[in-house]
C-alpha cells in the first residue's frame, strides 16, 4: 500500500465539517481511501476518522521556496547508530506523516493566522 495519512478529528459538533474536511483533502489532490463520522448527541460532539493517499497530495505554499514559508509543524525523533538505512527512511516517514497530519488539523480548525511577515499558531 502507497503511504497514506490518518486524522483524528473531535470536536463540536457544527454544520459543514464533513464538507471543509473532504473538500481540503479533495483541493490538494488528496484520495480519501476510508472515512467515519460519529456525533455524540448527548455531549455535542463531533468525531471523525479520515484515511487518504498521499501520493499526488500537495499543500501549495505561499513562497516558491519552502524554507522561506512558515514552519507549521514539526516533529523530533531520537535515532542512533543502532538504526540502519532502513529504520530512519521508515522513521521519517512516520514524523512526515505525524506532522502533515497535526498541519492539515490546525489548518481545518482554522488555528493558523498570517499576520504581516509572521504566522500565528494556535494551540
Amino acid at each position: 500500500m502507497s503511504d497514506h495519512a490518518i486524522l483524528l478529528i473531535h470536536c463540536p459538533d457544527q454544520p459543514g465539517l464533513v464538507a471543509q474536511v473532504t473538500e481540503f483533502v479533495h483541493k490538494n489532490r488528496g484520495n480519501i481511501l476510508n472515512l467515519d463520522q460519529h456525533v455524540d448527541r448527548s455531549a455535542e460532539r463531533f468525531f471523525m476518522r479520515i484515511e487518504w493517499d498521499l501520493e499526488g497530495f500537495l499543500i501549495p505554499r505561499e513562497t516558491a521556496d519552502l524554507d522561506e514559508g512558515p514552519i507549521i509543524a514539526q516533529a523530533v525523533e531520537p535515532v542512533s547508530h543502532h538504526h540502519d538505512v532502513e529504520d530512519l527512511k521508515r522513521i521519517g516517514r512516520d514524523v512526515e506523516k505525524r506532522v502533515l497530519a497535526r498541519a492539515v488539523y490546525l489548518q481545518l480548525r482554522h488555528l493558523i493566522l498570517p499576520f504581516g511577515n509572521r504566522t500565528i499558531i494556535f494551540n
